[in-house]
């Protein structure tokens, strides 16, 4: 499973075994390559070397993007996507594309009704610990 995983970064790099410069182009590629890179181990060079390309271009590129990925990047760059409360990722997602995103406007109400919910149950339960 380990040997595909990591064969699986060598289609981004180029004969020199670097990695390509055109995925310095596609932000969200790039932001998906710094998450799975998270998940190296120690000694694990091919993801140690993709937690480094991605992070420079992605930090490089933060000030030509708009807004919400912008926003999502810098998150991403601050906070590992496996170390965050899905809970309060959902918000912060539910927050961004209201704001941004109108096209799906059917899905976003989906989300917060879900987040309400989920919300009012917690609460409850909490009510009903400390009561």
């Amino acid at each position: 499973f380990f040997l595909h995983f990591v064969e699986c970064f060598s289609r981004f790099r180029e004969q020199s075994g670097r990695f390509s410069e055109n995925l310095r182009e596609d932000v969200r590629g790039l932001l998906s390559l710094y998450e799975a890179s998270q998940l190296a181990c120690e000694g694990e060079t091919v993801l140690e070397e993709a937690t480094a390309f991605s992070s420079e271009h992605l930090r490089a590129r933060t000030t030509c993007m708009d807004k919400r990925m912008s926003r999502q990047v810098k998150r991403g760059l601050q906070v590992l996507l496996h170390r965050r409360v899905c809970r309060v990722e959902a918000r912060e997602y539910i927050e961004t594309f209201e704001r941004t995103d109108r096209r799906s406007q059917v899905l976003h109400e989906f989300t917060r009704l879900d987040f309400n919910m989920v919300q009012t149950i917690h609460q409850r339960e909490l009510r009903e610990l400390s009561g």
